[in-house]
């Protein structure tokens, strides 16, 4: 029965994730925002996230005889944790601005 659960709650955030890939192409509006690396790592793993969400319902149920098979459906969870350390450095490192930090003029 968890195996069915776990497997339900990977396709529906795979399918919630749809709407923010449908805008990760916003995150590149800000000046300078095409040439962070953090904005660019952000948007490849928010693209990633319905991948690593299809993978994580699928890949259980291939390796169910295998002991690592359980540990399969935390993928999608791994990829949120990159998102929000992306995030978090983003924050740090550019002072949260998408296009890097403000250069004084």
């Amino acid at each position: 029965m968890g195996w069915i659960v776990m497997t339900v709650l990977c396709v529906v955030l795979g399918l919630a994730s749809i709407f923010p890939v449908l805008m990760t192409p916003m995150l590149f509006d800000a000046p300078g925002s095409t040439s962070n690396r953090f904005t660019i790592a952000i948007a490849v793993a928010m693209v990633a996230l319905p991948v690593t969400c299809l993978l994580g319902a699928v890949l259980p149920w291939v390796f169910r005889p295998h002991a690592f098979a359980k540990a399969l459906f935390l993928l999608p969870l791994l990829d949120l944790v990159v998102i929000a350390a992306l995030f978090g450095c983003l924050q740090y490192f550019c002072g949260g601005l998408l296009g890097g930090p403000v250069r004084p003029d």
